[in-house]
C-alpha cells in the first residue's frame, strides 16, 4: 500500500529506510545467535531463540 502523494517527505523516507535496515540487521543477529546456541550449545531451537532474544534485549538496555 502506497502513501498518498506528498505525505512522505524525503526525510521521512530516509528514516523509514534506516529503521528497516536496523530491523533487518537485528533479525539477522538474533537468528545467528539462536543458531549458535542451538548447535554449539546443544539447546532446543525454542530455547535458543528465547535466550538469543534475551541477550539482544540486555545489550540494548546496556548500550542504549
Amino acid at each position: 500500500m502506497a502513501a498518498p502523494t506528498g505525505v512522505l517527505t524525503p526525510a521521512l523516507r530516509e528514516g523509514i529506510r534506516q529503521h528497516t535496515d536496523v530491523l533487518a540487521l537485528s533479525l539477522e543477529v538474533w537468528e545467528e545467535r539462536a543458531a549458535i546456541l542451538e548447535y554449539d550449545g546443544g539447546l532446543k531451537r525454542e530455547e535458543a531463540e528465547t535466550l538469543a532474544w534475551q541477550c539482544l534485549r540486555e545489550e540494548r538496555v546496556t548500550h542504549g
